[in-house]
């Protein structure tokens, strides 16, 4: 299945779990672009560079989330923040099931969130992944890969890696209990 049959399958999924969204990939000439991603490049340095790449782990909510407020609001970029696993050379990482999601809306719990992953996808059905190189780099002790972003259309990434949305939207981060709303905090 590619990437965007199984994201029309995430929107649908999320619909279903009381996360209201409408989100349509558009066919169309990239976003992601040089001068595009040179931009990125420095909100990304000057947001994140102080916290230390090895910092990374477990912040892929955070990260992602401000990378998707940033598309959207200094870019205007359509995107949404994206929920799934990744494959790498047949291994998976954060892999979930729907089920596993769809308890997490029905029963929020914060301390799942070392459980997930997230991403942005954008209307041209690119995507863009600010932590799973780093983390991924530190795990395996590959230093010339910290730092790195997952970027371009899913389905032509390098071979044997591969992205599968399970759930979508920022609403999600609330429902599942991974921010308060009331001191809105990322954990």
């Amino acid at each position: 299945m590619s990437y965007v049959e199984e994201f029309k399958s995430a929107v649908s999924r999320s619909n279903e779990n009381g996360i209201d969204v409408t989100f349509p990939l558009i066919k169309r000439k990239p976003y992601l672009d040089k001068k595009t991603l040179n931009k990125y490049s420095r909100f990304f340095s000057q947001k994140f560079t102080d916290i230390g790449y090895e910092a990374f782990k477990g912040q892929c909510l955070a990260i992602s989330q401000a990378t998707h407020e940033y598309l959207e609001e200094k870019v205007k970029i359509p995107s949404i923040l994206t929920f799934g696993y990744v494959v790498l050379d047949d291994d998976d990482y954060f892999k979930q099931d729907e089920n596993f999601y769809s308890a997490l809306v029905r029963n929020p719990s914060r301390k799942q969130s070392e459980n997930i992953h997230a991403w942005v996808t954008l209307t041209s059905g690119e995507i863009i992944d600010p932590t799973f190189a780093t983390s991924y780099a530190y795990a395996h002790g590959i230093e010339e890969m910290k730092g790195s972003v997952v970027s371009g259309y899913a389905d032509k990434l390098n071979k044997g890696m591969s992205y599968h949305p399970m759930i979508v939207g920022s609403d999600f981060l609330i429902k599942a209990g991974f921010i308060r709303i009331g001191r809105f905090a990322l954990t």
